[in-house]
């Protein structure tokens, strides 16, 4: 009896680290993505891709979203007008995920927006 305790209690010891260590990191290689032609309305823009690296321990999912800074004073785009492919990735620990961008813009927009 005393033997299944023994390595019940080494079997725990040995899988805690494991659990007590994971984490869930993110690398975005993207930076700034910029645009330098002017842009129309109605048409499609493929913009600069950007790599989605998971940087932790532990497989998670992962998904692009537009975001500004608090304090950004260049022009805000409508978030509806960009695409993100694929949405939302399932990245091991250590691996990456190429994501496509594009950007549509509507055929009544106001020069500005």
């Amino acid at each position: 009896m005393m033997k299944k305790y023994s390595i019940l209690f080494g079997l725990i010891l040995a899988v805690l680290p494991a659990v007590c260590f994971a984490s869930i990191g993110v690398g975005v290689g993207a930076g700034q993505i910029t645009y330098d032609e002017p842009v129309h309305a109605g048409n499609i823009y493929i913009l600069p891709a950007m790599t989605i690296v998971n940087t932790g321990t532990e497989t998670a999912v992962y998904s692009a979203r537009l975001a500004f800074q608090q304090d950004q004073v260049a022009l805000r785009p409508q978030p509806e007008w960009f695409q993100f492919d694929p949405l939302e990735s399932k990245i091991e620990p250590g691996s990456a995920q190429v994501v496509q961008v594009r950007l549509t813009l509507p055929l009544k927009v106001i020069p500005g927006d």
